[in-house]
């Protein structure tokens, strides 16, 4: 069978029976969106109070369910969370604030009225360690603690344990989550902060944090993309029963940054069937402008937001695309369409890849007619100069090739 619409044309290998024997997925997600707050840790990255408020109402009408961000790195950041809070700024989004035990971090949390807390500390001692803990029962106790206070300011609550995996025995892990649960934290994350969890051990970990932690509790993820795995380990978890997922926007965050919101909602929605609540025609907008705010945009081979992803310079495939066009089928040849995802239309560039058919068109594009052996001469004339500047040729430059070829 052939999955086909308007904006794809999928195969449904992911949709068989067996497959989904294999997984038990929900129906839908809630995006927790990290933008705000690891994308203020990127070193270089500096974000003005008006700049993170625009972002946030923008991050509010794409549709994410939590913003989060650090009120303790400045004054300013604790201005945007009480002021977004205090001013009923956002329709549909929770503004979240980390908060980390025995610091000022939950003062700062009351203080500007967050809805939400994300609580966060290293999971293992190696890292606890060298921040005056003594031992995992210490760490855990200074959770709960905090979970309390939490619960007795109106607040939820997200306890993400990080870098869980560098535990002694999975059995430490299997206490962390018991013992949160049982502090009634709403939500219980399973983060890998460097990355090197496979999708397939995610899977296992979701499945036993959810039997760890009972039904009533939200399990969520959270992954950086050291090892490229994010966006696989973050549907991996999802698809063992992952209820919220961590993501944020251009790489932004500590080092390789967080899993892509882009590539998590489109494969949330397309490819898994779930819904997001994302409204993926804004994603790319949306990429654009936070890449020009924070001066660090995506980079152009970047899946779903990257400029040059539907870029074709290649004569087989702009032949394939154009004679599928023909009977409406070049979603057939595409990943999806770029509309769907709020890109512009593929166009047809021009270098060393270039066909004889991609200029027969420009030509008639041009209203000029050529003869074979011009076409040839033209075509010959775009690939020696794109191998000449290491570079595709434009399309003006392309025009200035046909019009001396033909004056010839």
């Amino acid at each position: 069978m052939i999955i086909k619409n308007e904006n794809y044309c999928l195969g449904d290998f992911n949709f068989l029976e067996d497959v989904k024997k294999m997984v038990d997925m929900p129906t839908a997600v809630s995006i927790y969106d990290l933008t705000l707050r690891e994308g203020n840790q990127t070193p270089g990255c500096v974000m003005r109070k008006e700049e993170q408020i625009a972002i946030a109402i923008e991050l509010d009408k794409l549709g994410v369910d939590f913003i989060e961000f650090f009120p303790a790195v400045s004054k300013d950041d604790e201005w945007v969370v009480n002021e977004l809070v205090s001013n009923n700024m956002l329709k549909h989004a929770k503004v979240s604030a980390l908060v980390r035990p025995r610091t000022i971090d939950m003062e700062l949390a009351i203080k500007t009225h967050a809805q939400h807390i994300f609580l966060e500390g290293a999971g293992n001692m190696i890292t606890a360690g060298t921040m005056n803990y003594k031992s995992v029962d210490e760490i855990i106790q200074s959770f709960v603690d905090t979970i309390k206070v939490a619960h007795d300011h109106g607040m939820t609550v997200t306890a993400c344990p990080w870098d869980i995996g560098k535990v002694e025995d999975i059995s430490v892990v299997e206490k962390w989550v018991r013992a949160l649960a049982e502090a009634g934290a709403e939500d219980i994350c399973y983060a890998d902060t460097f990355g090197y969890t496979l999708p397939w051990t995610t899977h296992y970990m979701i499945k036993k944090y959810r039997e760890w932690a009972g039904p009533d509790t939200i399990i969520s993820c959270h992954f950086h993309n050291d090892y490229g795995l994010a966006t696989a380990s973050t549907l991996a978890a999802v698809a063992a029963g992952a209820k919220r997922v961590q993501v944020g926007f251009n790489n932004l965050g500590e080092r390789a940054g967080n899993a892509a919101i882009d590539e998590v909602a489109l494969n949330l929605e397309v490819n898994m069937g779930i819904k997001s609540g994302i409204n993926l025609a804004s994603l790319y907008p949306l990429s654009k402008k936070i890449g020009e705010i924070t001066k660090k945009p995506v980079g152009g081979k970047k899946p779903v937001t990257g400029e040059e992803t539907f870029m074709m310079g290649s004569g087989i495939i702009v032949e394939a695309l154009s004679r599928l066009a023909v009977d409406g089928n070049e979603n057939c040849f595409l990943p999806f369409r770029p509309e769907l995802v709020g890109q512009p239309p593929f166009t047809t560039v021009y270098g060393k890849g270039a066909g004889r058919n991609m200029i027969k068109r420009f030509v008639q594009k041009m209203n000029l007619e050529a003869t074979e052996e011009q076409i040839q001469q033209i075509l010959l004339a775009v690939k020696e100069e794109s191998m000449l500047i290491k570079n595709l040729i434009s399309e003006f430059r392309v025009e200035q090739i046909v019009k001396e070829t033909l004056k010839k």
